[in-house]
């Protein structure tokens, strides 16, 4: 998949979920409660995450530390952001073709 296009990253998303690199040793990212992240300070990615879905504004991203982190353990990220996205989360995507 291309790096740093979130119009390809939606694409693959109403297939199915598609695992994506995100700055998350920060303390937006760890304190994570609720809303929309609109920046993390930084791009440089350090955590794999699954991003499940989205809307006009932002991506909804499942994160694996459990459900007592973030929303129910998930996080919402900007989708305006450009280069490589909110949180660095447009500089690695994959996902299965089946």
């Amino acid at each position: 998949m291309s790096i740093f296009n979130k119009d390809a990253l939606v694409k693959a998303v109403q297939s199915q979920p598609v695992v994506v690199a995100v700055a998350s040793a920060n303390d937006v990212f760890k304190q994570y409660t609720g809303g929309v992240v609109s920046s993390c300070g930084t791009t440089d990615v350090d955590h794999a995450v699954v991003v499940v879905g989205f809307d006009d504004t932002s991506f909804k991203i499942r994160n694996s530390w459990g459900e007592d982190w973030g929303d129910a353990g998930y996080i919402r990220m900007a989708r305006g952001s450009s280069g490589m996205g909110t949180c660095g989360l447009l500089t690695d995507m994959s996902y299965s073709k089946m």
